[in-house]
């Protein structure tokens, strides 16, 4: 058998090899992480950006897995903090606001809240 069959044999067996089928689960659990990913991120942040100019966010951190996100922001002040998060619980898309702390600071207040995008 020259060099060439052999490579070109070799290649053969490997390419004709079957592999396993992914379980149901697995093909459920990947087409819900394609799903996932798929989402509307740029309705997400329109979601998010505070409208009242005493409010900003310093950091978003979405699980894509289950929809939770947690935000950490700065207020103006406690109410300004507490307008905001009432003002996402007032979003179709998100539920089970919270929020999460509130600490007073020399320059103001800084919050963190959590809430889930349903959507």
């Amino acid at each position: 058998m020259s060099r060439l069959d052999r490579i070109i044999g070799s290649n053969a067996r490997r390419i004709s090899t079957p592999r396993a089928r992914p379980s149901e689960g697995a093909v459920s659990q990947s087409n819900e992480q394609v799903r996932l990913l798929n989402r509307d991120w740029v309705a997400l942040s329109g979601l998010l950006v505070p409208e009242a100019k005493g409010v900003r966010l310093l950091a978003i951190d979405v699980n894509p897995s289950n929809g939770m996100i947690k935000l950490s922001g700065a207020a103006t002040s406690a109410s300004a903090a507490n307008d905001y998060v009432a003002s996402l619980e007032a979003k179709r898309a998100l539920d089970e606001v919270r929020l999460q702390e509130l600490r007073r600071q020399p320059d103001g207040v800084r919050f963190e809240a959590s809430v889930k995008w349903t959507e």
